[in-house]
């Protein structure tokens, strides 16, 4: 639903060809990674951030008016741009209790900030997206209901490998290699290689982004 039903157009990926591997958290390689501008739509009456603007939930029309919601897009969190809009897109997920979409979201600003260059934004933008992370890991079947769930989310081990990759990348070692130590009782080669090799990057405290064909030797 739009909140203020003011008309706008903006760019759709309908389709996208990839040739690479991801990174570690599931990041996209080229060409959809230069496409992320377009995962997001902001209205530019009322500020509404969303995938889709005709598909926000009604509860939106609360958060937008909210000083956090506002703040947060008017640059006073000192995010990018295109970090503030997937963050507060974060937040109307929250309060849908869409914890999955708001978890993606977070971890969209903080790809955003990485884009950016901005080191100490993408770290509280992980912080974020960690948070609900580990919320959703803790019961994915408990919050089924409220969202179709995401690839990763419908395969607890891959999500867990995500959530892996966020606390690595967020310097969090401790916590990272407790989260690991699961994926060496995986069935699938492929989890226990990905497992392996994140306990080798956290052993050298690497806190740098990789790739999944790294940790699979293609």
């Amino acid at each position: 639903m739009r909140l203020c039903r003011t008309p706008s157009s903006h760019q759709e990926l309908t389709a996208c060809i990839e040739f690479a591997n991801p990174d570690l958290d599931l990041r996209r390689p080229e060409p959809r990674r230069s496409t992320i501008a377009t995962w997001v739509e902001q209205c530019p009456r009322c500020g509404l951030c969303y995938g889709d603007l005709d598909r926000a939930p009604p509860s939106a029309t609360e958060v937008v008016e909210t000083a956090e919601y506002l703040d947060i897009l008017r640059g006073a969190s000192r995010l990018p741009t295109l970090a503030r809009q997937f963050w507060v897109f974060s937040l109307i997920a929250e309060r849908a209790d869409m914890f999955v979409t708001a978890a993606n979201q977070a971890l969209h600003a903080a790809w955003a900030c990485d884009d950016a260059n901005e080191i100490d934004a993408a770290l509280r933008c992980r912080a974020r997206a960690i948070r609900f992370f580990e919320l959703v890991a803790s019961d994915i079947d408990a919050h089924a209901y409220a969202e179709p769930l995401s690839s990763p989310a419908r395969h607890p081990e891959l999500w867990d490998l995500q959530l892996v990759d966020l606390l690595r990348r967020s310097h969090r070692f401790d916590e990272a290699r407790g989260r690991c130590q699961t994926s060496q009782r995986s069935r699938d080669d492929n989890v226990r290689a990905v497992g392996r090799f994140q306990l080798e990057l956290i052993d050298k405290l690497d806190a740098g982004s990789h790739r999944v064909d790294e940790a699979l030797g293609d």
